[in-house]
């Protein structure tokens, strides 16, 4: 098997079993190589039974926790796409950063995705450019090839920081990599392991940064605070408005699993079946092993903040599952087949089918109609001090204990009414649902994001929750005795 590159070559990069041809603008960097200590030989023996699930870690300074290659896996386990025997040293940059927003890990690791993107800039079309967007997130343009080219309307969107918290080690944490299946996950074992591998979103950024090397026109918009409720993206539609319209449609990759072409979020529609299908058509035609589908399940990335001035919004699963916690695990080998398949999409040749007037007048609340903030609504955090404008030298020593990084908290509970923009708020609907009965129709990512991000409702409809169950649980006992089958 080759070794990863990484700017994929034809050799890296197939499509049917056929390989591709395309000019890479920018030399290779070689990828971390995953080998075990050369130990002395033993004394022949017989040949031991192949291994099919584990590994043998092998530590190395500052970067992840390799797993020894094992044979191949038994034939009755399928495994899916080639796996690779190394991981790329940008990834392992990225994964080992705890990136809580507005820390001074998140604002290092800014610093460093710049700096990735400025050392390409000489290999690019004129035009390109890097720059600070709002509220400091960092933005990047690659021109088309040719004289008179014009900007590209697509835009590209993944989100620097990550559910890290306040109380993680700042130091790097250490990551673990299963080449046998071609998963990378945390080493929970190590004592500066943070609250999550980080996958969320860093494997989103990576393949950007790849897409940005391999001279993908586009704008890149690498945001801040998503995990916040979306800050940056909301200061972007605050701030550059205009700047965003020019763009047809906005591809997030920031989705958990394999398989899902996100058209819908919280219950709003973002893309238009038409279009979520023919990406999905894109993509599974650039590799075999694809099993992409247009999904209403969404429930929020910064893309949707621009559904209303930008067309066509959509979220790539991009292979991560378990987010937000210790057990995230990232499928290395999807992530790479869809770095491959994101440059080689003619994102141009796309339909665009929707009009992002009509979100204009949809409600602000909730899929059930109470109208609470939730998660993905934005809150003024402007009190919030912002570390972003300052060198890392200047807060790496007191970030971590003075900076107030729960500032939100202390933002009063939105009220429970509708709302409507711009209008004022209608009447209440004829049919209004108690907290007991939008609870039991939230899935469970809707439930965690509402526990998460608006305490104060959450303690509220609990509270009813529970007064619900006792009044029910006194009307069972009152049956029963009636009945005489009280106990």
């Amino acid at each position: 098997m080759s070794t990863p590159i990484i700017n994929p070559t034809p050799a890296d990069r197939r499509v049917n079993g056929k390989p591709v041809v395309r000019a890479v603008p920018t030399a290779p960097k070689k990828e971390t190589k995953m080998t075990t200590p050369t130990a002395p030989k033993p004394a022949p023996s017989p040949a031991p039974a192949p291994k099919v699930f584990g590994t043998t870690p092998v530590q190395t300074v500052n970067g992840p926790v390799y797993g020894a290659v094992q044979p191949k896996v038994s034939p009755v386990m399928k495994t899916r796409f080639d796996i690779p025997k190394t991981v790329h040293p940008d990834l392992v940059e990225i994964l080992t950063r705890k990136r809580l927003h507005n820390s001074a890990g998140e604002i290092e690791f800014g610093q460093w995705v710049e700096a990735q993107l400025k050392a390409v800039l000489p290999s690019l079309p004129e035009g390109s450019l890097v720059r600070r967007g709002a509220l400091d997130c960092v933005v990047a343009q690659c021109m088309p090839k040719g004289e008179k080219a014009r900007a590209s309307d697509v835009l590209f969107s993944s989100h620097m920081d990550t559910q890290h918290v306040p109380s993680d080690n700042p130091a790097r944490q250490k990551v673990l990599y299963d080449a046998n299946f071609g998963h990378i996950m945390l080493d929970t074992k190590d004592p500066n392991a943070g609250a999550c591998l980080g996958a969320d979103d860093g494997v989103g950024v990576w393949i950007m940064l790849e897409m940005f090397r391999a001279g993908v026109p586009g704008t890149y918009v690498f945001h801040r605070g998503e995990e916040c409720g979306g800050l940056s993206a909301h200061a972007m539609l605050r701030d550059e408005k205009e700047f965003l319209r020019q763009h047809a449609m906005a591809v997030a990759f920031d989705r958990p699993r394999t398989n899902e072409i996100i058209i819908t979020q919280g219950g709003a529609a973002c893309a238009s079946e038409r279009f979520g299908t023919a990406l999905a058509t894109a993509l599974n035609n650039l590799d075999d092993e694809f099993e992409y589908e247009i999904s209403h399940r969404g429930t929020f990335t910064d893309t949707k903040v621009y559904r209303g001035v930008i067309s066509e919004c959509i979220n790539i699963g991009v292979g991560y599952e378990g987010q937000h916690g210790r057990s995230e695990m990232l499928d290395y080998a999807h992530a790479k087949a869809l770095r491959d398949a994101a440059i080689e999409v003619e994102w141009g040749s796309l339909p665009i089918d929707r009009d992002p007037k009509a979100a204009e007048n949809e409600w602000n609340g909730s899929r059930s109609g109470r109208g609470y903030k939730g998660y993905g609504s934005y809150h003024d955090h402007n009190d919030q001090e912002d570390l972003w404008g300052k060198s890392f030298a200047d807060v790496k020593d007191d970030a971590w204990k003075n900076h107030k990084f729960d500032a939100w908290k202390d933002h009063k509970p939105a009220p429970m009414r509708w709302e409507r923009n711009p209008a004022p708020a209608p009447a209440a609907p004829s049919v209004t649902l108690s907290a007991t009965d939008e609870l039991l129709r939230m899935s469970l990512d809707d439930l965690m994001f509402f526990l998460g991000d608006d305490v104060d409702a959450a303690a509220r409809d609990v509270a009813e929750l529970i007064m619900d169950y006792a009044a029910l649980k006194a009307r069972c006992d009152a049956y029963k005795t009636l009945l005489g089958s009280a106990v």
